[in-house]
This record gives structure tokens, C-alpha cells and sequence, in this order.
């Protein structure tokens, strides 16, 4: 019986570390450049298998750029334009966006840091105040006890 779970757990933790290692590579895929164009690569070969298509290859799709009329090659380089300055301004944007993030992250951090000095520095001015207050009162009442016989 104790075999059984014994077994049983490393299997269980066998199947979690799976999970994990795909949940992973999902992440990658999903949250990089070079996970969605792997994620591209990967469905244009799988095209065949899964939608019974055959994608066009390079050669083709350059014969059929030529073939087409000079008003459709306009329209498609146009669009590709149009495509590709958004992908640029969005990730210029995306770049300033994290560094303006960062920074005031930085300066959140540095605000904080600099309440909780000026608060420490307050009371410990405070408290050097008072001992030398107490040190005063402390030595004037010493030297005003009546002196024993």
C-alpha cells in the first residue's frame, strides 16, 4: 500500500512537472517575439496536416506578386507599409512605455526610502533632544540634593 502511493506521488509529481514545463513553453510562445514567430514557423508546416492546404512557398508567392496587377501590387506594398509602421511605432512606444515605468518604479522606491530616513533622522533628532533635556534635569537635581552629615 505505501508502494502504491509512493508510485502514485511520483507519477503525480511527474504529471505536475509536465504541466509545468508546457504552462512554460506556453509562456514562451505567447509572450515573445521569437515565441510567436517559432508559433508562425511551427503552423505554417503543420498546415497540411491540420487544414489539409498546402501553403505557398517563397517562389510562389513572389510569381503571384507578379502577376498581379500594378493597382493590387500598390495596394499590398502599401499595406505592408501601413503594417509594418505600426509594428514599429507600437514597439517604439511599448520600449518607451517600459522605460517610463522603470523609472518612476525608481523614483516611487527613492520617495519612500527618502519619507522613511527623514522620519528616522526626526526621531532620532528627537530623542538626542530629550536624553540631553533629561541629562540637564538630571544633573540639576543631583546637584540641589541636601548633602548628608
Amino acid at each position: 500500500m505505501i508502494a502504491n502511493l509512493i508510485e502514485s506521488s511520483s507519477v503525480l509529481k511527474g504529471i505536475f512537472g509536465l504541466f509545468f514545463v508546457a504552462a512554460y513553453f506556453v509562456r514562451f510562445l505567447v509572450n515573445s517575439h521569437y515565441g510567436w514567430l517559432l508559433s508562425s514557423i511551427g503552423f505554417y508546416l503543420a498546415a497540411p496536416l491540420l487544414m489539409n492546404v498546402q501553403p505557398w512557398t517563397f517562389g510562389q508567392l513572389i510569381l503571384w506578386f507578379d502577376g498581379i496587377s500594378v493597382e493590387a501590387k500598390v495596394g499590398v506594398a502599401s499595406s505592408l507599409v501601413t503594417v509594418l509602421g505600426f509594428f514599429v511605432a507600437l514597439q517604439t512606444t511599448m520600449h518607451s512605455w517600459h522605460k517610463q515605468t522603470a523609472v518612476l518604479m525608481r523614483m516611487t522606491a527613492a520617495e519612500s526610502i527618502d519619507r522613511v530616513i527623514s522620519e528616522a533622522s526626526s526621531i532620532i533628532i528627537r530623542i538626542g533632544v530629550f536624553s540631553g533635556n533629561l541629562e540637564k534635569e538630571v544633573l540639576e537635581r543631583v546637584m540641589n540634593l541636601p548633602q548628608a552629615v
